[in-house]
């Protein structure tokens, strides 16, 4: 028997956002989708469109709200498909 099957999770839109509730304007946020960026804050929400970048080899800790050593993040964010 031969075919193809496709295993989608469906996930939220909130959930694969930047979330600012509760940060002070400039701290520093991860991008759920990838974790060498991040998003500055303004009050209460992302300040921009666009995520910043880590240096190469680095990622964003979320605890200290800094680009570190790469420490093997996984983003929280992940559509997963199995074909």
């Amino acid at each position: 028997m031969t075919g193809t099957s496709r295993i989608f999770r469906v996930i939220d839109e909130e959930e694969c956002l930047a979330n600012c509730t509760g940060h002070a304007s400039n701290d520093k946020v991860p991008d759920p989708n990838n974790c060498t960026q991040y998003y500055v804050c303004s009050p209460g929400q992302v300040s921009s469109d666009d995520p910043f970048s880590c240096s190469v080899g680095e990622e964003f800790d979320p605890v200290n709200g800094n680009c570190t050593a790469a420490y093997g993040c996984k983003p929280t964010c992940v559509v997963l498909v199995a074909t």
